[in-house]
C-alpha cells in the first residue's frame, strides 16, 4: 500500500499525538493510504469532483475501524477520556453539546417526570424535556446588579425547589453561563444527592476546566453525575465535537447507552471524532501548559484597559470564583 508523504496534503501529526490518541492514528493512517473504498462515503477520497472540501472526511465504519467495527478504537479513546475526567463512561459525540444534553434528558426520567432546569439553560437542553416528555421546574439565575447580567443559580434556589417539588428526578444546570460566570457545582452535587437525584451540568465552554491552577475544577471532579462538554470551543477539535461523561452510581449506564445512540447519526464523522481524541491527548499532556497562555494575556490586556483612567487593576477572582486545590490531571471522583 502507498504511503502519502506530503504534509502539505493532510498536516500530520505535529506534537507527536498519534502513539497515544487511537483514533488520531487511524485516521492518519487512512489518510496515508492511496485507496479507493467500496463504502460511504460517496467522494471515494477523490478531490476532483468537488475539490478539497472533502479532504480528510473519514468515516468511523470503514474507515477509522472496520464496518463491523472490530478493532474497537473509538471504545479505546473514549475510556482514555473517561479516565483522565475522572468518570465511569464517556462517549465521543459529532453532534455537539446539543447531542449530549438531549440523550441526557432523555436518559434521566420517563416521560411525565419532573425535573429541575435552570431557565439560563442553551436551547438544546430548554428543547431536551420536549423530546423526552418530561416536564421542567424552572429555576432562575441570580443577576448582578452592578452590571445586569446574569451570574448564577444559587444554590439555596435550588434547594427550595426541591422541597417544593420531591417528585423531581434530576437537577440540569449550565456551568459556565455563557457570560462568563460560574457557581457553585459542589454545593448544587450536594443537595442534588441529599434528595438522591443526579445533578446534570452543562458545561459546553469549559473542556479546559482542571487542567490549569487558575481554573476552577471540571464539574465531574466536584461531584456532578454528569457533564457534557465541547471539545470543539475551548479545545482544537472539529466543529460539532463533544463528550459526555458521567458516573453511574444516580445515572443508568443502559439507558444513557440507548438515549445516546437513538439521538445519534449511524454515520459518524470519523475526522470529527479521532479530533476529539487528538484534543483530549493533547490536553492530558500539554494542557497546562497551552491553557495557560489566555489567562495572563487576559489579565494584561485588563491592566491596559484602566491605565486610560488612571486605575491600574490587579488581575484577579470575581466573586464568583473560588480558589481551587491544587491541580490534578487525572480528577478523583467525589
Amino acid at each position: 500500500m502507498t504511503r502519502v508523504t506530503s504534509s502539505t496534503i493532510w498536516p500530520a501529526d505535529p506534537r507527536g499525538l498519534r502513539g497515544d490518541a487511537p483514533l488520531l492514528d487511524a485516521c492518519l493512517s487512512f489518510l496515508e493510504a492511496v485507496q479507493r473504498p467500496f463504502t460511504i462515503p460517496g467522494h471515494k477520497q477523490r478531490s476532483d469532483l468537488v475539490g478539497t472540501v472533502i479532504a480528510g472526511d473519514v468515516p468511523l465504519y470503514a474507515g477509522l475501524d472496520t464496518m463491523t467495527p472490530s478493532a474497537g478504537v473509538l471504545g479505546q479513546a473514549e475510556r482514555r477520556a473517561a479516565q483522565l475526567w475522572g468518570a465511569e463512561v464517556c462517549r465521543f459525540s459529532v453532534g455537539g453539546s446539543t447531542h449530549g444534553n438531549q440523550a441526557l434528558a432523555l436518559a434521566v426520567a420517563q416521560p411525565g417526570a419532573r425535573v429541575i432546569v435552570s431557565r439560563s439553560l442553551h436551547r438544546s437542553l430548554l428543547l431536551g424535556p420536549v423530546l423526552a416528555g418530561i416536564e421542567p421546574v424552572w429555576v432562575r439565575p441570580q443577576v448582578n446588579p452592578s452590571t445586569g447580567l446574569p451570574v448564577a443559580v444559587s444554590v439555596s434556589d435550588v434547594e427550595a425547589a426541591l422541597r417544593a417539588h420531591p417528585e423531581v428526578r434530576a437537577v440540569f444546570l449550565g456551568d459556565p453561563s455563557y457570560v462568563g460566570t460560574f457557581g457553585d457545582i459542589a454545593g448544587h452535587a450536594r443537595v442534588a444527592h441529599a434528595h438522591g437525584i443526579p445533578l446534570i451540568v452543562d458545561a459546553a465552554w469549559a473542556a479546559h476546566f482542571g487542567f490549569h491552577p487558575d481554573l476552577p475544577l471540571h464539574a465531574i471532579a466536584v461531584g456532578a453525575d454528569a457533564m457534557v462538554t465541547s471539545a470543539h470551543k475551548a479545545l482544537p477539535a472539529y466543529t460539532q465535537a463533544a463528550l459526555v461523561l458521567a458516573n453511574t452510581d444516580r445515572i443508568d449506564a443502559s439507558r444513557l447507552e440507548r438515549a445516546f445512540g437513538a439521538t445519534h447519526t449511524t454515520s459518524p464523522a470519523g475526522a470529527i471524532l479521532a479530533s476529539i481524541d487528538a484534543a483530549r491527548s493533547l490536553l492530558e499532556r500539554d494542557g497546562e501548559e497551552l491553557v495557560g497562555h489566555p489567562p495572563g494575556r487576559c489579565g494584561e490586556t485588563a491592566t491596559e484597559s484602566h491605565r486610560g483612567s488612571g486605575r491600574a487593576r490587579r488581575p484577579g477572582r470575581g466573586p464568583q470564583q473560588a480558589r481551587r486545590p491544587a491541580r490534578r490531571h487525572r480528577c478523583q471522583r467525589v
